[in-house]
């Protein structure tokens, strides 16, 4: 090992394969430091021997800090200016774009670098046939910082893509047709959309992306949202979520409409969360689900939350309990009353339930489930997979789950449980059942 620091090399490439080995030499570099200076002395490092943003370094030392690194240190390599004669660093920085293009992703999408991505895209390095491209457009509909914001987005496009019956429109929104954003930037923008013939029968397009800033009225609907939060200090501000109210929504949503970021902005505190990355965000809600959400009210927090959650890290850290009131399509006897359920995609997924309640009746039941790493509806698909979708739930459970007892999917996060980023104690903050969840048993009885 000693050896190794006198060479001066980069532990993710000596320890590409070996996340332990990777873990003992943070331990051996930064075990004396403090917790709360781990970040800064990793991130000094980082820079002094020009360190790659490899999979293995950034999962293991973000791990051993208890902070996510990655936005930082891609943000530290992407923005280096290339002095004259100086070839360690064009190395550095040609290499670590090579990492940074295999995962765009990770790399630039989650981390909402989306200058760097526009302009990746401009050069060829990156196209609309990528899979994240859809990903990208989304965060840069929900950005709502200039200095994150690209102004346009430029491209190569395939003109075998187009037929003859086909329009310019047509073709643009099939780049890309699962982004509200795109599409609403492609049928009300077309003023904003410039094409031109390139080399070799190819389309050039330049697609200025508007700039709106909605200023739906928050003060008196929400306002109890951040004015009442179930826990606050210093570094985070735990909320009751209302449903109805979407965790995000792109700019070019109706006026009328209000997402938990704008409620966040048009606060008391709204200075605080404009300066925090993501506004605070560091997990979501579905719409209809009401309950606990954690925001961050500084970057440091951010950070630190963001890689419990999971939303930036390789696995989450966090627990999460939510309550459900389905409806059971199966016999009670053929349900278990309690296990776990893994995702197809992912077996690392997984959703563990219980049956609390059951009224035989109306044949609904009352679920608790225990998640670690939230998936988008990830519930929801798999109570729906067991035979017991949730009420309201249409999507995954089709016309059994319209009932007049609820207007939005039955989901409440009840409790969320984590290490507090600053002090580093696990903290659980919960929300009571909804009343309106209780009384379908209640009035059974």
């Amino acid at each position: 090992m000693e050896n190794f620091f006198v060479l001066n090399m980069d532990p993710g490439a000596v320890f590409s394969g070996s996340p332990v080995s990777m873990l003992n030499w943070a331990e051996h570099s930064f075990g004396r430091v403090p917790l709360p200076d781990r970040r800064t002395a990793v991130m000094q490092v980082v820079q002094q021997r020009r360190l790659q943003p490899r999979r293995v370094s950034l999962d293991v030392l973000s791990s051993f800090c208890l902070s996510d690194l990655s936005r930082e240190w891609v943000s530290l390599v992407l923005d280096c200016v290339v002095a004259e004669k100086s070839p360690e660093e064009a190395t550095w920085k040609s290499t670590s774009e090579k990492f940074v293009l295999k995962n765009p992703k990770r790399y630039l999408v989650d981390n909402r670098l989306l200058r760097h991505y526009a302009e990746y895209m401009k050069f060829g390095f990156l196209s609309p046939a990528d899979e994240c491209f859809s990903a990208f457009l989304d965060e840069c509909g929900e950005c709502k910082r200039a200095e994150e914001m690209p102004s346009a987005i430029e491209f190569t496009m395939d003109s075998g893509r187009r037929h003859a019956s086909d329009t310019l429109r047509t073709v643009l929104r099939s780049l890309a047709p699962a982004s509200a954003y795109w599409c609403a930037v492609v049928d009300e923008f077309p003023q904003n959309i410039a094409c031109s013939v390139a080399p070799m029968g190819e389309v050039r397009v330049v697609v200025q992306l508007p700039t709106i800033n909605r200023t739906a009225d928050t003060t008196t609907t929400y306002r109890a949202v951040t004015e009442k939060p179930l826990h606050e200090d210093d570094a985070i501000a735990v909320l009751e979520k209302p449903a109805g109210l979407p965790t995000t929504s792109h700019a070019l949503s109706p006026p009328t409409s209000v997402d938990l970021v704008d409620v966040l902005l048009h606060s008391t505190k709204g200075d605080i969360f404009s300066s925090v990355f993501r506004s605070g965000v560091v997990h979501r809600l579905d719409a209809d689900t009401s309950g606990v959400i954690v925001v961050a009210k500084t970057n440091h927090a951010s950070d630190g939350l963001r890689h419990q959650f999971g939303t930036s890290g390789a696995h989450s850290l966090c627990s999460k309990t939510y309550y459900a009131v389905c409806v059971v399509l199966e016999s009670l006897k053929d349900i278990p009353l309690k296990g776990v359920l893994k995702d197809p995609s992912d077996p690392k997924i997984r959703t563990k339930f219980r049956i609390v309640k059951f009224e035989k009746k109306s044949r609904t039941a009352l679920v608790e489930c225990r998640i670690f790493q939230g998936k988008k509806h990830q519930i929801r698909r798999h109570l729906a997979t067991l035979g017991m979708p949730i009420l309201g739930d249409v999507d995954h459970g089709g016309a059994v789950c319209v009932t007049p007892l609820f207007e939005r999917v039955a989901l409440h996060a009840s409790s969320v449980t984590f290490n507090h980023p600053t002090t580093g104690v696990s903290t659980c903050v919960k929300s009571p059942i909804p009343s309106s969840f209780l009384e379908v048993f209640t009035k059974s009885t």
